[in-house]
Formats: structure tokens, sequence, C-alpha cells
């Protein structure tokens, strides 16, 4: 993290502890998304506190605005700018619609046959976006998540960029397009993934952690396809290997769902398993031993509260630990 003239420049990481510790008191219901079109960048060799200076030099002298006009300012190489503009009042983006929102400027011409992103300059963008939605409780829609283009200039009415009356920023190849349908298709999406994943999630939205309903073992094929919907037609992720354990969240018909997100295997190479802990309170701890009977030799102990994954239940009640021999006596196990 570097400063430099009330200029802040960090990485993503650094903008995450930087955003949700900061202490907002406006209500913030929007998030501007622009590029700058000039600069573009041609003009970025990572001199990011002069870029943003000299924008906010023009703001001032040229178009006259009281500070910088957006709060924050994304690069090429995937760093961050804050500041001088306080998050506490509103940007200087988007005529009538600026009270109650957030503006980013992403560096680049990103109108067809200008700047190609870079992939550090999309995961930033995508990144930042997100932590704007997580920091104000905003889900990530267009309502919430808008682009200049579907203002129009003189009015400051959303028309989505219908009429004569708008820009093209953040450009007509921002992900795939500035209309509101190729947010919806290319650039929400995303930025919906990386909010999902951010620990905060479920209880700043409200959203109950979604839990295993059972657990199983790959088997039958040295490696099985993780795909991303429930038959072959579906694209292929990658795979899991022969021995591995899965959760399992949903089962349709011959196939099964084993992530919170859409990753699903074919049923048919699954083993049923179970998992559990250690509920003995022996201070020797559980004894495991080479057989299901107390007459097997002890190998090994388990105190209490260890965590157990369980291969075969015996028909007397003993529980197999491991894909060796190894055995506990299932009345000192919790099954999860």
């Amino acid at each position: 993290m570097k400063k430099s003239a009330g200029f802040i420049l960090m990485n993503t990481d650094e903008f995450r502890d930087w955003i949700l510790a900061k202490n907002v008191n406006r209500k913030v219901t929007m998030i501007h998304n622009h590029h700058t079109y000039i600069p573009d960048y041609t003009h970025f060799n990572s001199n990011h506190f002069r870029l943003v200076t000299s924008m906010k030099n023009f703001h001032m002298n040229v178009r006259r605005f009281a500070d910088i006009g957006q709060q924050i300012t994304t690069f090429p190489d995937g760093m961050i700018v804050v500041g001088t503009r306080s998050l506490e009042v509103g940007p200087a983006c988007i005529r009538k619609n600026n009270d109650s929102a957030v503006c980013i400027e992403h560096v680049g011409n990103f109108d067809k046959g200008g700047d190609v992103m870079t992939a550090k300059h999309k995961k930033t963008i995508v990144f930042v976006n997100a932590m704007l939605h997580l920091k104000f409780a905003l889900e990530a829609n267009d309502t919430h998540n808008v682009y200049h283009h579907w203002f129009d200039l003189a009015s400051g009415e959303r028309v989505n960029g219908v009429g004569g009356g708008t820009k093209s920023c953040p450009g007509t190849n921002f992900f795939g397009g500035n209309k509101p349908k190729d947010a919806k298709k290319n650039f929400l999406p995303l930025v919906k993934r990386v909010l999902k994943k951010q620990p905060e999630y479920p209880a700043v939205f409200g959203v109950e952690i979604e839990e295993p309903i059972s657990y199983a073992m790959v088997m039958r094929a040295n490696f099985l396809n993780v795909r991303t919907g429930p038959g072959t037609k579906f694209k292929r992720l990658g795979s899991i290997s022969r021995g591995n354990t899965v959760d399992i969240y949903e089962k349709v018909p011959r196939w099964t769902r084993i992530s919170t997100e859409q990753k699903w295997v074919s049923s048919y190479y699954l083993r049923k398993i179970h998992k559990g802990f250690v509920n003995d309170n022996d201070p020797k701890g559980l004894s495991v031993r080479t057989g299901p009977s107390s007459k097997n030799r002890k190998v090994d102990a388990i105190l209490k509260d260890t965590p157990v994954t369980i291969y075969e239940m015996s028909e007397n009640g003993w529980y197999r630990i491991s894909f060796l021999e190894l055995w506990v006596y299932g009345k000192y196990v919790t099954l999860v």
C-alpha cells in the first residue's frame, strides 16, 4: 500500500480490508461503472498516482467539480487507487444519480476496437464491484450496479442506452457489451460468484449456509469427471481421483451435486460413507483395533472430538475408519 497527494494505491486484498473496515454513514444504493476512455492503456506505465492526479486536475479545473469525480479507480495491472473524494459524499458521475452512489473509473478505452482488457484488470474490476456489494449489502443486479450508458446525459433518466443522448461508457466491449442484457449475461454473474464466496456473505444477506446431506467416496473410476450440471452434455470442470471423499448436497436420478455451486458427478461412481467424531470421554482415547471386535489387536487410540470417516459398518456395531482394517466401536462415535 502506497500513498501520495491524498490517494492510496492498493492491491485487491488491501482493498478488501480497507472497504470492509471503512465507516460510511451515507446510504449507498448504487454502484456506477465507467471507463476513462482517455487515459487509455497506452497512457499507463505504472504511473497510477500521476494519472489520478491528472484526472483530478481536469475534473476540478475544467469540469469545475469540487474534487476528482470518482471514489475508486482501477488499473490495467490490477491495482486500485482510492481517494481523494470521500465515500461520505456522492460522486460526480451520472447526472441526478449521484447522491446515493459510489463511482468506479476503470482506466482504459473499452469500446470495440479499443483496449483489450487484461486478465488482471478484469479480475480486479469484478472483485471491487463484489466488495462494494458486500459492504453496502446490495444484491448484484442491474438496479444496484449500473453503467453510465444506461442514462440520458441531459435528463439523468434511465433509458437503458436507447436514443442518442447517451455515452458508450463503460464501453461497447465492456465484458461483452454495455447494454443491461450484456451486464446480466456477462458481468453480474461474475460479480455474484465472487460475492457469494466471501465468508461474510451469509450474515450480510441473511442467507443460510447450505449443509451436506451425506458423504461419499469416489470408486469404480481412476478419475471422475465433474460437470456444471447433471448430465454428460454439461461442461466438464475437472476431475476427482479414486479414493477421494466428497460432500453430497443434492441427488437427482443418476447424478449427484457435490458442492454448494453447480458441480455434479455421476452417482454410479460414488459409494456412500459416513462422517462423525469421537465421543469417548476416556482420557486414554478410543481404541483402534485391527478388526471389528474387542478381541482384535489394539494399534492406536483416538481422543475425544477427533473427526473420523466411516467406510464400513459391521453388523455388531463396529466402524471401519480407514482403507485398511482399522476399526473402532461405534458406540463411541457420533455420526454427523
